[in-house]
């Protein structure tokens, strides 16, 4: 027994070793690597977000031609906003061009949400809902369709984000990756060596019977530390805040470390709601041990879109 526990924690770490070592070049080559760099990137988020929705949704019951519908749907989602100036380009084109500069007004432009992405993602829903109505070899399963809708919708914002925050700066996005990982193993050591000793009730019991209250608060308390130091004590947002009032950087490292511990047990949790409708424990194997890619970025998915309003306030 003591065997196979030592084989699963060795071929675990053997994967971190092997994810670290393909991400790393990748997020550098993305902000340093100039236009070469920057294709490389893109090609990456896009194809890390596709197969991303596609272990999802290959696990919902749904018709198969809406897989992959979605599938060709989330992809246009990385070339929104078309058309954005003189040279009727989208927007992503300039980014992958090296020709944004990211100051303050071109970084509020690349994350806020455009009316095309709004337009298209509801009329993506309401599309999906009247397909609902006509499945009846699925029982019209609304839920099941709201699910497709919200993985095809936001995965690929994500990744895209994802992107984005890495041409902005290498180590954004390894914060933001960071955030979740400092989240998710105090959260661990604190429910592991705490775990029902102040609070007998779980967290999470019928969604995740592992997470306890005493790890959830350790996580938040450890986390928020290292978010305000990044945030703040550090020079990484210094180019987006630097036309503003100093108290701007202060509010949005404040903000930021308040709610991004919160948003990273919950973005874990919203995953495991939707494994636990599908019934399965992992959305695939593609990692191992690990799990799936979603598997993975789930505490970081929530991390970004509480992140990125953040930023918008606080730059408006």
């Amino acid at each position: 027994m003591k065997n196979i526990t030592k084989n699963k924690v060795f071929n675990r770490l053997i994967i971190v070793i092997l994810i670290f070592a393909i991400l790393f070049p990748i997020f550098f080559a993305t902000d340093y690597g100039y236009l070469p760099g920057r294709i490389i990137g893109f090609i990456f988020f896009v194809a890390l977000g596709t197969y991303g929705l596609y272990e999802v949704i290959k696990n919902v019951k749904v018709q198969n031609w809406i897989i992959y519908f979605s599938l060709i749907f989330s992809i246009i989602i990385y070339f929104l906003p078309f058309f954005v100036n003189v040279n009727k380009v989208p927007l992503i084109v300039n980014i992958i061009k090296n020709d944004v500069d990211f100051n303050l007004g071109e970084f509020k432009r690349a994350i806020l949400l455009s009316y095309e992405e709004i337009f298209l993602i509801v009329v993506y829903f309401l599309f999906l809902m009247f397909v609902s109505l006509l499945d009846k070899a699925n029982n019209r399963n609304f839920l099941n369709y709201f699910i497709v809708f919200f993985s095809s919708s936001f995965i690929p914002l994500f990744s895209k984000y994802m992107y984005l925050f890495n041409v902005y700066s290498v180590y954004a996005i390894l914060a933001i990756g960071f955030i979740a990982g400092v989240s998710d193993t105090f959260g661990f050591f604190g429910g592991k060596f705490l775990g029902n000793k102040i609070f007998k009730s779980k967290l999470a019991p019928k969604i995740s019977p592992k997470k306890t209250w005493e790890g959830a608060i350790i996580a938040f308390i450890f986390t928020f530390i290292f978010v305000f130091c990044i945030f703040y004590w550090t020079p990484l947002f210094d180019p987006i805040f630097q036309d503003l009032a100093s108290s701007r950087k202060l509010i949005f490292s404040l903000i930021s470390s308040f709610l991004l511990p919160i948003a990273s047990n919950l973005g874990d949790l919203l995953f495991s709601i939707i494994k636990r409708y599908i019934k399965i424990k992992d959305f695939s194997r593609i990692l191992g041990e690990h799990g799936g890619i979603m598997d993975r970025f789930d505490s970081t998915f929530l991390v970004v879109f509480v992140m990125v309003p953040i930023l918008l306030v606080c730059m408006s």
